[in-house]
């Protein structure tokens, strides 16, 4: 089962999941080591496994006298089998790397050597990427994941989607020093909201962080210094021309010309890293506006114009017009524009694109779905 399906079978597993913990080949699917494991392998705690005894499940004995249980077709629980500690991911328990190694080192069969080698070599990867010790004649170069949002609609957990959160581990920096950026630069109070809201999601995910810093007007003169300091940029959701002046204000396109880390774009953070943003009408009035400004100069992190949160706003009326038939649509003369749903995002790695999940091409008055949900398309 792949990682998804993991997920699926833990969300229905009805027991505290503080008392359990994954292990083995299923904890690797859940780092993306590896994309399938036979089986869920689970640890527990002698509270855990007293519950499981007491709800009538049979059970064996490991050669270490602890108790071991079969949960139907696809889920084995051995209690108190752990070593190193734990990392949350996905509101779950999940092995750290270096106790999954010492794990199988003292299973010590052949293929949990192989595994060993494959551990090794995946935190070797991230080591070199992200601790700058990559050969003299290659250069670290940005990576960014441009997303509608990171979090399942409606909840408080990061979207495993697409891929999303393995190809994030992939990349994601050791001692990692993010950086938070703002949509409005003067509602500190909800900047500093949100900000903590996704720093708690994305650890409740399993990605921790050596420091995580704001930036809006209170320390715009730092942004410089901010930027150069940092391994994660995080690009805030919000109004688009809002957040587009404060950029603009700021610098920020010069100062991301040799930013080599990990940029994720939220909502508008994702419009306004395009060479040209389209701002398409949002607030009440701007629709009718002939002074407002659709199209404006971004980041130039791509070319490819997003359109954010399909799923939710398809349907959406702004001063009397569809934002789609009769705004996004007109303005998509001569022009193309990719609308995604919550979990949809654009990868940019290694100077190539690619949209993964769910999309809709819109051009010359027309609209055309172009992928589905854990599809790859190269733009």
């Amino acid at each position: 089962m792949d990682r998804q399906e993991i997920l699926n079978r833990l969300m229905a597993f009805p027991y505290d999941r503080d008392e359990y913990w994954v292990i083995t080949g299923s904890a690797m699917v859940m780092y993306g080591i590896k994309e399938h494991a036979g089986d869920i392998d689970l640890g527990c705690s002698v509270k855990m496994a007293d519950l499981l005894e007491s709800d009538g499940y049979l059970y064996g004995r490991t050669k270490d006298g602890n108790r071991w249980f079969k949960v139907g077709e696809s889920i084995e629980i051995f209690e108190s089998w752990l070593y190193g500690s734990t990392i949350k991911m996905e509101g779950f328990r999940v092995i750290s790397l270096n106790g999954l190694i010492e794990m199988k080192e003292k299973i010590g069969r052949e293929k949990d050597f192989k595994d060993i080698a494959l551990i090794k070599s995946f935190l070797k990867v991230k080591e070199e990427l992200y601790s700058g010790d990559l050969p003299a004649n290659e250069v670290k170069k940005m990576v960014c994941f441009l997303t509608s949002s990171p979090v399942i609609p409606g909840t408080d957990t990061l979207n495993p989607t697409n891929s999303f959160i393995e190809e994030l581990h992939r990349h994601f920096p050791k001692n990692c020093q993010a950086l938070f950026v703002c949509s409005d630069p003067d509602l500190y109070d909800k900047t500093d909201f949100f900000a903590n809201e996704t720093k708690r999601i994305f650890e409740n995910a399993g990605f921790l962080f050596g420091g995580f810093r704001i930036l809006d007007r209170r320390n715009a003169h730092k942004a410089s210094e901010l930027v150069k300091n940092s391994s994660l940029i995080i690009l805030a959701g919000g109004h688009v021309p809002t957040q587009n002046r404060f950029f603009s204000k700021i610098g920020l396109r010069a100062l991301l010309k040799d930013y080599n880390g990990i940029l994720i774009g939220i909502s508008a953070g994702s419009m306004n890293s395009a060479e040209t943003v389209y701002a398409q009408p949002e607030r009440d009035g701007e629709a009718m506006d002939p002074a407002y400004q659709r199209f404006l100069p971004g980041l130039g992190l791509t070319k490819t114009m997003l359109l954010p949160h399909y799923q939710e706003n398809k349907d959406d009326i702004l001063d009397g017009l569809r934002v789609y038939e009769d705004i996004a649509f007109s303005d998509s003369y001569g022009n193309v524009f990719y609308a995604i749903p919550d979990g949809t995002y654009l990868l940019i790695e290694g100077g190539k694109e690619e949209l993964r999940g769910e999309a809709y091409r819109i051009s010359n008055g027309n609209m055309l779905q172009v992928s589905k949900a854990n599809d790859i398309v190269r733009l």
